[in-house]
């Protein structure tokens, strides 16, 4: 009984030391990153945290610090304890805090700096680590856009927009001048083009950080220019005027089309058929202004006397030399003085 006695006894005192040592063995408790959502060009520390060291014990724990990249497979061995092996250029240094405490700096940080960081005890059992995702939060930037496209009428046109960053940005398309988003997708794609869908779009790319809800945004610009067959419009067709008493007529018109080359006046007197060029003189002025598909024009008649009457054609001319012309004709109208006059003369041979 004596032995079976000092047996349990011996057995009991083995267990409870090996709960003890287990219990007291070095582990990594944690990794912590400050900041916890790195941009780049920011100075990132990592804090490697221990627990169960025992300050009497001579024989200190050995970190080593590894990380695998993000295209990587395999860990790179980037330092030992507070000892850099790999400076990334003279961007990483390390220290010791502590004995519990290891630290690894990037002054500053890359985005193709981003993995996964191991801190490590070697010299113990297992090989006890922690790992810790290195993740850098950069702004979207646009990596592809569509050049200036033209087009015909009726053609199909797709527009492509392509955005890095992280986390993955989004990609909206909208026209310039309209606040909604036209598309949620990379590609914009016009099955069937008309004149109405010309114009400057932008591709707007934003990505947002998961704890700060920090937004960040890029965007770039494709214009979509349309050949189209030009078309005139004017403020009036028959303008009627008194002549000979200092005043002006005045016509204004609007043409649309692309390209637009030449917008002419031209003049032919009743009873006449012939056309005279119409430049700015002391009789008549032409004004203009011209955007990329549209014109406006506006001729002003000077103190119009009875040789202004007739015909004012503007004529302009589009792709594939297409001419295309609208005709203002000017009208003598009665003095009201003198037409006052006629009636009361009228009146006086009725009675």
């Amino acid at each position: 009984m004596k032995i079976k006695h000092l047996i349990f006894l011996i057995l009991c005192q083995f267990m409870v030391c090996l709960v003890h040592g287990q219990q007291s063995s070095v582990q990594v408790e944690k990794i912590e990153m400050f900041p916890v959502e790195p941009r780049p060009g920011e100075s990132v520390k990592i804090r490697c945290f221990l627990k169960n060291v025992d300050p009497s014990k001579k024989i200190k724990p050995s970190i080593l610090w590894s990380i695998r990249e993000s295209e990587s497979r395999s860990w790179r061995i980037i330092g030992n304890g507070a000892s850099i092996t790999d400076t990334f250029n003279n961007r990483l240094s390390g220290r010791k805090e502590s004995d519990e405490v290891y630290e690894i700096v990037f002054r500053p940080i890359q985005e193709t700096d981003a993995g996964t960081i191991k801190c490590e005890i070697t010299n113990t059992e297992g090989q006890i680590f922690k790992l810790a995702d290195l993740r850098i939060y950069s702004p979207p930037y646009i990596t592809y856009i569509t050049q200036d496209i033209y087009s015909q009428i009726g053609k199909q046109v797709i527009l492509e927009c392509r955005a890095d960053g992280y986390p993955k940005p989004s990609i909206k398309w909208s026209r310039t001048g309209e606040m909604s988003a036209v598309l949620y997708s990379e590609n914009f794609e016009i099955t069937s083009v008309s004149r109405e869908d010309r114009g400057t779009y932008r591709c707007y790319a934003e990505n947002e950080t998961p704890i700060n809800r920090i937004r960040q945004s890029a965007e770039a610009f494709v214009t979509l220019t349309i050949d189209f067959p030009p078309t005139i419009s004017c403020d009036t067709y028959t303008i009627y005027q008194v002549p000979n008493i200092n005043a002006d007529a005045e016509v204004t018109c609007t043409v649309e089309g692309y390209p637009l080359n030449n917008v002419r006046w031209y003049y032919s007197q009743k009873d006449f058929n012939i056309e005279t060029e119409i430049t700015s003189d002391q009789h008549h002025k032409v004004e203009t202004i011209a955007s990329p598909d549209s014109i406006k024009s506006v001729l002003v008649i000077r103190n119009v006397n009875d040789q202004h009457f007739g015909d004012y054609s503007i004529k302009v001319e589009g792709g594939f030399q297409q001419i295309v012309q609208k005709t203002i004709t000017l009208e003598p109208m009665m003095n009201p003085e003198a037409l006052l006059n006629k009636a009361h003369d009228l009146k006086k041979k009725l009675i």
